[in-house]
Parts: C-alpha cells; sequence; structure tokens
C-alpha cells in the first residue's frame, strides 16, 4: 500500500487546474489526497520593510493544524518566511509557495503543476530519508551549487528554470540517498518520477520551433514533398484500378 501525502489548499491558487492536476497525479512513491480547502485566510502576522505581508512559520502551522502520521503539504499564493517557495512547518508539514516563483515560471514557459511536483518530490524524499521525520537538518542537503539537480538550493529564485522540469538526481546526491536504508526501489522509482517531469509534447514542438526557426522551415519542406509524392503514388494506383 502506497504512502499518502495530504494536500492542503490555502486560499485561492492562481492556477484552476493546479489542484486537479494533482489529484490525478499518478505517483508510484506515493498517493495525493486533497485532504483541506481553507478558502479564507487570516491576515498575515508579519509585514516586512517593504511593507509586503508575510506568513510566518508559526502561523502557518496553526492554519495547517496539528500533525498527522501521513506527511502534510500545503499550497499558498502568499509570502512566506525568507521570500521562498518552501517552508518546514513541523516535523510532518511543509509549505509550498507559489508567489515568489510565478513570474518566473511564466516567464520560461514552466508550469506551475511540474513546478509543484518536482517540490513535493524533494519534501517526500528528504522526509523520507529522515526517516519519516521532515527535522531541521532537512536545510543542510541542498546543495549551493546549481546541476540541475533535485536537491539544487535555488538561492537565487530565477534557478527554478534548471530544475523544474525533468530534474535529475546527480552524482553527489546519488551516492547519498544510495547510502541511506530507503524502501527497495526508492531511488529507482524517484528518478523514474522525475523523467515523467516535462513538457507536453506539443510544448516541446512549438520551443523547437521557435528556437530553430531554419531546421523547422526546411522539415516542412521535405515533409510536404513526401506527403505530395505518396498523394500521386495513391493517386495513380487508384487511377489505374479504375
Amino acid at each position: 500500500m502506497k504512502s499518502i501525502i495530504e494536500l492542503i489548499v490555502l486560499g485561492s491558487l492562481p492556477d484552476s487546474e493546479l489542484i486537479n492536476g494533482l489529484s490525478k497525479w499518478n505517483c508510484s512513491l506515493f498517493s495525493v489526497e486533497i485532504s483541506k480547502v481553507i478558502t479564507t485566510l487570516p491576515k498575515p502576522s508579519h509585514i516586512s520593510g517593504y511593507l509586503n505581508q508575510i506568513f510566518l512559520d508559526n502561523q502557518l502551522s496553526e492554519i495547517m493544524g496539528s500533525d498527522t502520521k501521513n506527511l502534510r503539504i500545503g499550497l499558498i499564493y502568499c509570502e512566506m518566511e525568507s521570500c521562498f517557495y518552501v517552508r518546514r512547518i513541523s516535523e510532518k508539514a511543509a509549505v509550498i509557495s507559489i508567489y515568489p516563483v510565478l513570474p518566473v515560471l511564466q516567464s520560461n514557459n514552466i508550469s506551475v503543476l511540474n513546478f509543484v511536483k518536482r517540490t513535493i518530490l524533494e519534501i517526500w524524499t528528504l522526509f523520507v530519508e529522515a526517516n519519516n521525520d521532515f527535522t531541521l537538518d532537512a536545510y543542510q542537503i541542498p546543495h549551493i551549487e546549481t546541476r540541475g539537480c533535485l536537491f539544487d538550493l535555488n538561492g537565487d529564485i530565477r534557478d527554478i528554470i534548471y530544475n523544474s522540469e525533468q530534474p535529475i538526481i546527480c552524482d553527489e546526491c546519488n551516492a547519498r540517498l544510495s547510502s541511506r536504508q530507503l524502501p527497495v526501489g526508492f531511488l529507482r522509482d524517484l528518478k523514474c518520477e522525475l523523467k515523467k517531469i516535462r513538457k507536453k509534447r506539443l510544448e516541446q514542438l512549438e520551443i523547437f520551433i521557435k528556437d530553430h526557426p531554419f531546421i523547422s522551415i526546411l522539415l516542412s519542406f521535405f515533409f510536404g514533398i513526401i506527403i505530395n509524392i505518396i498523394s500521386n503514388i495513391f493517386y495513380e494506383l487508384i487511377r489505374s484500378g479504375s
């Protein structure tokens, strides 16, 4: 039986299809269940020097409620402490904020769903690695170097473009995870799940055409010739048969 991640929606989100996409996510490592939708949030308890309203960890913990046996992950579209996109709230809870990353994702044609999936996989891996206890040590694991790895620190929020779609497990992190007492097949399944986090084929085609216009024109030209030749062959076959 697969483990369960309880997803808690905190307020309104900018992507209306996000929750639907997560509820249909057929992940081999866990099942995602929408356990709670909190439509109205209290006023953020902190105001930064730039007069931005910020949710502090202790307030998010109160909103999320007490821990259960399962890992709980909240989704919010507001600023959190350190202006970062993920915060550990307790030993069994974390919150992902779409607020700081949305402009970067949109400007680089990266889906919010893919970003959230990779972040959930990162949280889940750290949780399992620590024996189902999301400890403070989790903050020490991500590396500063940007390698396209699931465990890139992304200290510069713009670095998420390198690991939000088809992220890898770098050699260093692979060695670390291989040395841990993880469930049988965990690392293999994790890598398979990461490969699935990619753009849709139509989006990949659009990007290819945009990045390689000359090659795209040549391919269109040759395909047009081939289709024309095939059409003529069929026409001659039909005419000779009649």
